[in-house]
């Protein structure tokens, strides 16, 4: 995977594979976002955020420790706002020379929220809207931060959604339009910049998907005064995976169709129950469940807003013990 860019001058809708140009050095790119100059583009890779000149140039390392990145944003500061990890992570702010790193947000785990992500700068170069994912549903949605300030709990939600919001200015005026999904359509309302206030009704966007509003990727939409640019279909979890189950000789025994963000699954010691770390889509919880194979049927056990890990179970599969957020042993009993 490398990043790639177009021309934009003619009709974008006869380009073709062709027309694109790989950008040397941006092997293993991801989330890229652009400079507020239009000239150079951030993008992790490696575990690093990175930057890079789009038109020429080697990549610039600016930050380390990434490693499982939620997006980023460039602001008119020459600062970018980032999210560095995907579970109980919140915002990072670096200058593009690549100093010290520091808090844009704080997580505050007692309000039941989960992670900080997929952050916008807004034209003033100073706010910049952010995702909040929240075991709590009614905590679910955008909310505004600021460089100006130190670094702060998500406090006021701007609205209510299950996705980040994309910005669209609109010329001439003061206002804008924020794009966002909900329950598996984009919706559109006005909103301005200046006051930081929503402006008139909710509109739903016909033809339109939230298509890529998963776990690991953000609204696949972006716009401009006169265009946009939508995803038609979901990709997938890059870390997803399907179970299989095979008898001794190698035949398969059962295969599980869906895949998901799953982890450790383990067999009790009769055979009869698996259990797993699942991780919610939505609300980002890593929690244990335990599947009943005769029956088919599911039992979420854990409920912590903190990730729970690695279970094991006792000898006559009543118990298991496990690892949860605080590195804590803890022992669940089976219902």
């Amino acid at each position: 995977v490398t990043l790639r860019w177009i021309d934009p001058d003619g009709d974008l809708g006869h380009r073709s594979a062709d027309d694109l140009v790989a950008l040397p050095g941006t092997e293993n790119a991801s989330h890229p976002f652009w400079s507020p100059d239009g000239k150079s583009l951030g993008f992790f890779a490696s575990g690093r955020l990175m930057t890079v000149a789009w038109q020429g140039g080697a990549p610039v390392p600016v930050a380390d420790q990434v490693p499982q990145p939620f997006g980023g944003s460039w602001g008119g500061s020459q600062a970018i706002i980032f999210a560095p990890d995907a579970i109980m992570a919140a915002l990072r702010r670096v200058a593009t020379t690549g100093q010290r790193v520091e808090e844009a947000t704080v997580l505050d785990p007692s309000l039941s929220d989960t992670s900080h992500a997929w952050p916008a700068f807004l034209p003033d170069g100073v706010h910049f809207l952010y995702f909040v994912r929240s075991a709590d549903d009614k905590r679910r949605g955008v909310y505004i931060g600021r460089t100006v300030q130190p670094a702060a709990h998500a406090e006021t939600m701007l609205l209510r959604s299950d996705s980040n919001a994309v910005f669209v200015a609109l010329p001439g005026t003061d206002d804008g339009v924020l794009l966002y999904g909900v329950d598996g359509r984009v919706e559109a309302r006005g909103f301005n910049p200046k006051t930081l206030r929503l402006t008139g009704d909710t509109r739903t966007l016909s033809g339109v998907s939230a298509a890529g509003t998963t776990l690991t990727q953000p609204l696949m939409v972006s716009a401009s005064a006169d265009m946009l640019v939508f995803a038609s279909s979901t990709v997938p979890y890059r870390n997803a995976s399907r179970l299989e189950a095979v008898g001794r000789a190698g035949t398969r025994l059962r295969f599980w169709e869906t895949p998901e963000a799953q982890n450790w699954p383990r067999l009790s010691p009769d055979g009869q129950l698996l259990a797993r770390q699942r991780v919610d889509p939505i609300r980002n919880t890593p929690d244990l469940w335990v599947e009943d194979l005769g029956r088919g049927s599911t039992l979420r056990v854990t409920t912590a807003v903190e990730p729970d890990i690695r279970p094991v179970w006792s000898p006559d599969a009543r118990h298991l013990a496990y690892v949860s957020g605080n590195l804590a042993f803890r022992s669940g009993k089976r219902a």
